[in-house]
């Protein structure tokens, strides 16, 4: 396998994990939506039955620069340049890309008295980069210094989950609880060592580069890095297993609080598997004296190539584990139409944990809610605008909510993270509420003393 490879690989992950979301928005429509339900296993339905077909998308946006950041404009050309130093200076000590596509394939959800149980088929996307400002300093200064390139990780997962959840409620409905159990099948994996780094030691008395490396390399399932000549299969050997716990306590009828854990579980990838490495090099071996530039049969390439013995072969099976996430959050109703969010959202990428914090209001109607929610962190720890929305007509429900409500406003080359989850659900039976079947009580309890002549 020749060093042209190895950036072929590079390029795999940088064109495949340009999305990522954290959905709280989305998550703060709570009992409105049913796809709800990947966020938080308590959604108990407004309605009696709901179904859904593959009808409803989240997908997101989210890189550490934007494009014209990256870019400057030759006025006389018109020709984009790129520009190393602007890509250098936004960068942090690490800096990531991530992917979150999630398409509900099928989903029925059937509400009862204390609470609901679903059936549902996602299928989801996940992936990280991490690369870190020293290497992004080579494309902008070179090589002039000793460096060592080990915080530079991939991790690209893409599976189908079938699931079945259920939520119930105790304690005189003050405290409901809900799981979903779910069976995992992965269609493609590509995941570095998290141990692995190149070292690169300059030598000025005898003017040589010493490199060193171990662990430097690529595990795949499904997906060749080489020649893409894998095919698409809906069933295969990668099998796994998920659960989401989630609980809601009511302390009055001002103040709820919910807690929701998803996607703990692991996927052991058995087919179609390759690793892609760079033979470990010690450090008194990997030297490179430099070439003879009057010698016409010189090629540096092939003298990084014996430096640098790449490989491709098969490996023995592995498993990845999910992206846990955690949402918590405390709710305050002002009244009937008035609700108050506060929402903290966790998760960890690789070895980093990334937080969000959000306060967030809805609207409540008759036909639906609309809301508004202000959040700071997640992967750029900045401040963010999000909304929500949803309407039913008859049997017709739709919904749309974003994270970011200015980035879809701003120009797509200013644009550096973007997150949205849109649908159309059927609902059908209006799910009585706990106020209306007290009213129903106490219309009943009224009309006894009536018959009995009381």
């Amino acid at each position: 396998m020749k060093i042209k490879n190895i950036l072929i690989v590079i390029l795999f992950f940088c064109f495949n994990t340009t999305f990522s979301q954290e959905n709280i928005a989305f998550y703060n429509l709570r009992d409105y939506v049913v796809q709800g339900q990947n966020y938080s296993s308590i959604i108990t339905p407004k309605h009696k039955v709901t179904v859904s077909l593959p009808l409803n998308v989240g997908i997101g946006v989210n890189t550490f620069v934007s494009a014209n950041q990256l870019f400057d404009k030759n006025e006389t050309t018109g020709d984009l340049l790129f520009n190393t130093t602007r890509l250098y200076d936004s960068s942090k000590e690490t800096n990531l890309i991530a992917y979150n596509l999630n398409v509900n394939l099928f989903n029925l959800t059937v509400a009862t008295n204390k609470g609901g149980f679903s059936l549902f088929v996602n299928a989801k996307h996940n992936s990280h980069v991490q690369l870190s400002k020293t290497l992004l300093g080579i494309t902008n200064f070179g090589i002039n210094s000793s460096i060592s390139i080990e915080n530079e990780k991939a991790l690209s997962t893409a599976y189908t989950e079938f699931g079945v959840g259920y939520s119930h409620s105790l304690l005189k409905d003050k405290l409901h609880l809900g799981f979903r159990a779910k069976y995992l099948n992965g269609h493609a994996h590509a995941e570095t060592d998290q141990d692995g780094f190149i070292n690169l030691d300059l030598d000025p008395q005898f003017k040589t580069w010493q490199f060193s490396s171990q662990n430097a390399q690529v595990r795949t399932s499904g997906v060749s890095l080489i020649n893409g000549d894998s095919d698409f299969e809906p069933i295969t050997d990668n099998t796994g297993f998920a659960l989401d716990f989630s609980a809601r306590y009511q302390l009055n009828d001002k103040f709820t609080f919910d807690l929701s854990v998803n996607d703990i579980g692991s996927i052991s990838w058995k087919s179609d598997l390759k690793g892609y490495q760079i033979a470990d090099i010690a450090k008194d071996q990997g030297v490179f004296q430099g070439i003879d530039l009057n010698d016409d049969d010189a090629d540096i390439a092939d003298e990084f190539e014996s430096i640098f013995v790449t490989s491709e072969g098969e490996i023995d099976n592995f498993t990845s584990d999910l992206t846990t996430q955690t949402y918590f959050s405390t709710n305050y109703m002002l009244d009937q139409k008035h609700r108050l969010s506060f929402i903290y959202n966790n998760f960890k990428v690789f070895d980093d944990p990334i937080n969000t914090y959000a306060l967030g209001y809805n609207l409540i109607g008759s036909k639906g809610t609309v809301g508004l929610v202000s959040s700071y962190g997640g992967y750029n720890e900045e401040f963010k605008l999000g909304m929500n929305m949803v309407y039913s007509i008859g049997f017709w429900q739709m919904y749309f909510s974003t994270d970011s409500l200015l980035s879809l406003m701003q120009p797509v080359e200013e644009v550096n993270n973007v997150n949205f989850n849109f649908g159309i659900n059927f609902v059908f039976g209006k799910r009585d509420s706990k106020q209306n079947v007290e009213k129903e009580i106490i219309k009943e309890l009224e009309f006894i003393p009536n018959e009995l002549g009381l």
